[in-house]
C-alpha cells in the first residue's frame, strides 16, 4: 500500500489556517505563537515517526494510531470562528 500523505503540505495547510485566523483577529499574538509552536512540534513528531517506520511492515499499534489522529485534529481548538 502506498502512503500518499505529504507532511510538508499538511504543515503548510495547517500553518495557513492559523495564519488566517490570526490575521482575522481570531487568535491573539500569544495564541498564534503557541499554535505555531504546537504545529511545528506535531510536524517534527510526524517526520520522526515516518523515518522510524520507513520500510517497516506489520500490525498497526492502535494507541499510536489514535495519538496520530488526535494530533492531526487537535488544531480544532484554535478554530473559534
Amino acid at each position: 500500500m502506498t502512503n500518499n500523505f505529504d507532511p510538508e503540505r499538511w504543515y503548510e495547510n495547517e500553518y495557513s489556517a492559523i495564519e488566517v485566523l490570526h490575521k482575522k483577529g481570531k487568535l491573539t499574538d500569544l495564541d498564534f505563537d503557541k499554535a505555531r509552536s504546537d504545529l511545528l512540534n506535531r510536524y517534527e513528531e510526524m517526520i520522526s515517526r515516518s523515518r522510524r517506520n520507513d520500510g517497516i511492515s506489520g500490525s498497526i499499534n492502535r494507541d499510536s494510531c489514535h495519538n496520530s489522529f488526535h494530533h492531526l485534529f487537535s488544531l480544532n481548538r484554535y478554530y473559534k470562528c
